[in-house]
């Protein structure tokens, strides 16, 4: 019997946080991992990496097909950090997404299904006061 999380639970890393893997020199670990910075993030299914958010959300890479049943939990990642108390954000706003325009991207509908909207060249979640 294996132990730890079920390889259905989705929770999410910051990539400062001292368990995170990011920043360490290890080529079988490093690849497609973020820098080491406050505003990045790693989102995991299981031990499988299913999203990783640069930029406080400017640059999402899914390592999911948009269909994919974990992708509204992963985008919780987001209304989380606006609905906390402390510092909480005012919005998201998603500029690209696997390095295409995020308007133009086939995880358009995924995102906008979980309350993004249109604007302009990008998709922008606002926080709910």
């Amino acid at each position: 019997m294996k132990k730890g999380l079920p390889e259905n639970a989705v929770y999410w890393i910051c990539a400062t946080d001292p368990a995170s893997l990011c920043g360490i020199e290890l080529k079988s670990l490093s690849a497609g991992l973020p820098p080491r910075l406050p505003s990045n993030h790693i989102v995991f299914r299981g031990t499988r990496v299913v999203l990783v958010s640069r930029r406080r959300g400017k640059d999402l890479e899914f390592l999911v097909p948009p269909e994919h049943e974990s992708m509204p939990e992963s985008l919780k990642l987001f209304t989380v950090h606006m609905d906390r108390d402390y510092n909480p954000w005012k919005a998201v706003r998603t500029e690209t997404i696997n390095n295409e325009p995020a308007s133009e991207s086939p995880y358009k509908e995924a995102l906008i299904k979980f309350g993004f909207q249109e604007d302009y060249k990008s998709l922008i979640l606002r926080a709910r006061f």
